[in-house]
């Protein structure tokens, strides 16, 4: 979903296809790295992965959960019961109406800008890593 001009388009993907939305500012792909799109966006609707969920909490961007399978509840629950999203039902006209709370529901997005916060906090990778092996060689060292 966007919103240029005034105008919002819901951009439904289906076997390479896009359904619906202006085809000049809609792109359809099967990847793309996260990291790449996160600072061009204003919200995320994802099924709810992990890895997809904290890179989005990490920029402080609101989240409309569509649950699938394994964990994707899990997660989509805990973002929720922090108040950074929210989980839609699978079709479309529920998606949009999730992501237009998004967009301009001020509470969802305060959520995400503190879980993003809280996780700037916490130790990078690096650092994990670095005090990990400091251990382990301290515990072989006896």
């Amino acid at each position: 979903m966007s919103e240029q001009n005034g105008g919002q388009d819901l951009v439904e993907p289906r076997h390479g296809l896009v359904q619906g939305g202006d085809p000049g500012r809609v792109r359809a792909v099967q990847f793309a790295p996260i990291g790449q799109l996160l600072d061009r966006v204003q919200a995320v609707v994802a099924a709810g992965g992990s890895g997809t969920a904290l890179a989005t909490l990490s920029r402080g961007l609101p989240m409309a959960f569509v649950p699938r399978i394994a964990n994707q509840p899990i997660v989509a629950a805990a973002v929720t019961d922090f108040g950074a999203g929210f989980v839609s039902g699978e079709d479309s006209v529920a998606v949009t109406s999730v992501v237009r709370r998004l967009l301009h529901e001020q509470g969802p997005r305060a959520r995400a800008q503190a879980a993003s916060e809280r996780l700037g906090q916490r130790p990078s990778p690096d650092e994990v890593w670095s005090a990990l092996r400091h251990r382990v060689h301290a515990s072989t060292v006896r």
